[in-house]
C-alpha cells in the first residue's frame, strides 16, 4: 500500500509531466518564448526527479540507496542550475555571465560530488537505516559526517537563494506584485527548510531532504502565475478581438482554412461566427 509520501510524489509527478507538455507545446509553436522553454524542461526534470525519489523510498539497502541517490542527484542537479537562468527571463531580463557561470558550476559540483571519491556529500558513510519519513512512510539514509560535497552544495544553495532575491528586488521595482509575492513565499519556506536540514545533517539525523523538495513548491507556485498569466492574456485578446469594429478573420495560408474571427466580420457576411469558420476563404 502507497505511503501518503509516495502518493503526493505521484501527484507531483503527474501535474510535473502536465506543465512539461503544455509548456513545451507553447514553445514549439513560439521558439522565442524563453519562459515557456525553462519551464517546460524544469517541469519534465521535476516529475523525473519526483517519480526516482518516490521509488527510493522503498530501497532496503545501501547499495540500492547509492544508486537512486545518484539518480536522484543527477535529475535535481540540472533543475537547480536552471533556476537563475529561469529567474532572470521571469524577472523580464535576460540572463547574464553570473546566472550562466552558476548553471555550469553547479553541473560541475555534482559531477564531482558524485564520481571523485572523496568528495562526496558525506565525508563517509558509517552506516545506513531505515526511519520514519517527516511526511510518514519509510526513510531510508545514509550515515555519516557532511562532506566537502555537502558543504559546497548548501554554498551554491546560498547563492541561488541571493538570485531568488535579486529577482524578487527587480520585480518589486516593476510593481508586479504577483510575481514578487509567490517568489518572497517559495524563497522564505526554503531557507527554512535549507536550515533544518544543514542543522540535521550537522547533528547526523535522517532529514527526509524537506529542502529539496521545496523546488516542487517553486515549480507549483510558478506553475500558477504562468498559468493566471496565460488566461489573462487570453481574454484580453479576446476582449479586443471581439470588440474592434473592423472584420477580421484568422485563417490558415495554405488551406484557407478560417481560424478564427471576430463578432464584426459574421455581421458584414450575415453569418454566425459557427457558419464562417466552417467555410473555406478560397471558396
Amino acid at each position: 500500500m502507497p505511503t501518503l509520501t509516495v502518493l503526493l510524489l505521484w501527484a507531483i509527478v503527474g501535474a510535473c509531466l502536465h506543465g512539461a507538455i503544455n509548456h513545451l507545446a507553447s514553445w514549439n509553436l513560439r521558439r522565442e518564448n524563453h519562459i515557456s522553454a525553462y519551464f517546460g524542461l524544469m517541469c519534465f526534470l521535476g516529475a523525473l526527479y519526483a517519480l526516482v525519489t518516490s521509488l527510493s523510498l522503498y530501497v532496503t539497502d545501501l547499495e540500492a540507496y547509492r544508486r537512486f541517490d545518484l539518480l536522484r542527484s543527477s535529475t535535481l542537479a540540472p533543475l537547480i542550475a536552471f533556476i537563475p537562468l529561469f529567474l532572470a527571463y521571469y524577472a523580464d531580463q535576460r540572463p547574464g555571465r553570473l546566472e550562466k557561470a552558476y548553471a555550469a558550476l553547479f553541473l560541475l559540483h555534482h559531477l564531482i560530488k558524485s564520481f571523485v571519491p572523496g568528495a562526496g556529500f558525506l565525508s563517509s558513510i558509517t552506516g545506513f537505516s531505515i526511519r520514519e519519513h517527516p511526511f510518514g512512510g519509510p526513510l531510508p539514509s545514509a550515515n555519516g559526517p557532511l562532506g566537502w560535497g555537502g558543504y559546497g552544495m548548501y554554498l551554491l544553495y546560498l547563492l541561488l537563494f541571493l538570485f531568488t532575491l535579486r529577482a524578487i528586488t527587480g520585480l518589486q521595482r516593476k510593481k508586479q506584485k504577483r510575481k514578487t509575492l509567490w517568489l518572497s513565499g517559495v524563497l522564505f519556506f526554503t531557507i527554512l527548510a535549507y536550515c533544518y536540514d544543514l542543522w540535521a545533517d550537522l547533528q547526523g539525523f535522517p532529514r527526509g531532504d524537506i529542502g529539496e523538495y521545496s523546488v516542487f513548491l517553486f515549480l507549483l507556485a510558478v506553475g500558477v502565475d504562468l498559468g493566471v498569466r496565460r488566461v489573462k492574456a487570453e481574454r484580453d485578446y479576446r476582449t479586443l478581438f471581439h470588440s474592434i469594429h473592423d472584420g477580421i478573420s484568422i485563417h490558415d495560408a495554405q488551406s484557407g482554412q478560417v481560424l478564427d474571427i471576430n463578432e464584426a466580420l459574421a455581421r458584414m457576411f450575415r453569418m454566425t461566427r459557427d457558419q464562417l469558420l466552417a467555410t473555406n476563404l478560397k471558396e
